[in-house]
């Protein structure tokens, strides 16, 4: 190779390197700008998204959470009117000649049904809200929804609660139940409520003002009750009327109705003494079931206990558990 081509081939060597380095530069500037756009559109993804989780927990929080602070106070009232339920049994005030079950205006009637209602009352104007927030924001509020979900069905749980185990005799659809229900009102009489029945209730005891819209008191109820409001008394009188005559041992499938509603209620609680750690992170809800001591203790109606009646006890809350693990 002579001197010249030498020369040639080394300065096309150079030129071709020069080209090729070039090449390489721009090639990786532009990659590099790319990852950087892309890194920043991930930036600016990520700020909008946690400044939008930010405002809609705010908003959920202050929208929610005062009307989850009523029902939790709300829940307790109805455990506690369960469990003076029990009480008044054992006590001997239920009796079937009682004036407290055979006159639905007079105190002890009102009182319960009122307790067992308010609550969804609350769970209405929760739902009212609903459209206005995003409740996959806060898994806590999101598990509170979940069990307020299960308490409205609550009410429709009597065939299943009377499967059990163990099983209850209950035909309340008998085609000669009207006539049954007279002579045997523990088989035949329909122990729960209607949907329609809930929900007329429920709203009836919603109170709208400047202020907003607040559940009524049961002091206001009980006046307005004995007062006659038409409003109210149409649309209470079947939850007086299933009360009549009621005894847990003379209704055991709306005895059974109520501990549910006292073990939801009470899970309720529970999920509101949790506190929002996880963020958005779905959880499932939890519901505890009482312990036999707690059966025992809060929820005996015998006048004298027994092994038989403790046995009584149990194998109705054996029941609600068995409906609780369908639940899951």
């Amino acid at each position: 190779m002579t001197q010249p081509e030498a020369t040639f081939y080394a300065a096309l060597t150079a030129a071709a390197l020069s080209f090729i380095g070039t090449t390489v530069v721009v090639l990786a500037q532009r990659r590099n700008t790319r990852l950087t756009s892309d890194l920043e559109q991930h930036r600016t993804e990520k700020t909008a998204r946690l400044d939008y989780e930010y405002e809609a927990r705010k908003r959920l929080y202050a929208e929610l959470e005062p009307l989850f602070l009523q029902l939790s106070e709300q829940s307790e009232r109805a455990i506690h009117r369960i469990e003076a339920a029990a009480a008044s049994a054992r006590a001997r005030h239920l009796r079937e000649e009682s004036r407290w079950i055979n006159d639905p205006y007079d105190y002890f009637i009102p009182m319960l049904a009122f307790h067992l209602i308010a609550p969804l009352t609350i769970v209405r104007l929760i739902q009212e809200k609903l459209t206005f927030v995003d409740l996959t924001v806060s898994s806590t509020l999101s598990e509170r929804y979940a069990l307020v979900k299960l308490l409205q069905r609550a009410w429709a749980s009597d065939f299943d609660l009377a499967e059990g185990p163990p099983r209850v005799d209950y035909d309340p659809h008998h085609d000669d139940w009207e006539e049954r229900q007279r002579q045997n009102g523990k088989i035949y009489a329909k122990q729960t409520l209607a949907a329609g029945f809930v929900d007329r209730a429920s709203g009836a005891l919603i109170v709208r003002d400047d202020h907003g819209a607040r559940c009524l008191t049961f002091g206001d109820f009980h006046t307005r009750l004995q007062d006659g409001d038409p409003t109210l008394v149409r649309s209470f009188d079947p939850v007086l009327r299933l009360f009549l005559g009621f005894h847990p041992e003379r209704r055991p499938v709306l005895w059974r109705v109520l501990l549910l509603q006292a073990t939801l209620y009470r899970a309720f609680i529970d999920a509101a003494k949790r506190t929002d750690f996880d963020g958005t992170a779905a959880r499932p809800a939890t519901i505890r079931l009482f312990t036999e001591e707690e059966q025992l203790a809060r929820f005996d109606w015998h006048p004298q206990r027994t092994d038989a009646t403790d046995e009584e006890v149990r194998k109705h809350f054996t029941a609600v558990a068995a409906y609780v693990e369908r639940l899951r």
